[in-house]
């Protein structure tokens, strides 16, 4: 059962130019921390700092989500979030967060 979740970015910097883009993985945990990939939960993103959300997705063929929202739920225990940079220079904070109130976090610094 997931009790928690991970978060990561494949990027740790964004150029401050408004078309620098990263993507954000969340991964659903068990307690033991092992990846849970057989149950499917809501993920709701928070975004802290000067960058711009640009939608999200599951990587599910038959799911038809919102891509343009703060939530989704994962297919095989994974949801992306796609950030874009904004002109500013400055640090931004990225949170994920379940129902059962666990969260992560993965930071990111824009120069």
């Amino acid at each position: 059962k997931a009790a928690s979740l991970e978060i990561y970015s494949d990027k740790s910097t964004l150029n401050a130019n408004g078309y620098d883009v990263a993507h954000i993985i969340v991964q659903l945990m068990d307690d033991m921390g092992n990846p849970v990939i057989h149950q499917e939960e809501e993920v709701t993103f928070m975004v802290n700092g000067d960058v711009k959300p640009l939608g999200v997705d599951n990587g599910n063929g038959y799911s038809l989500p919102t891509y343009q929202s703060n939530k989704i739920t994962t297919a095989n225990g994974r949801a992306l979030l796609l950030i874009q940079s904004q002109n500013n220079a400055t640090n931004a904070t990225i949170s994920a967060q379940l129902p059962n109130g666990a969260i992560a976090n993965v930071d990111l610094q824009v120069k």
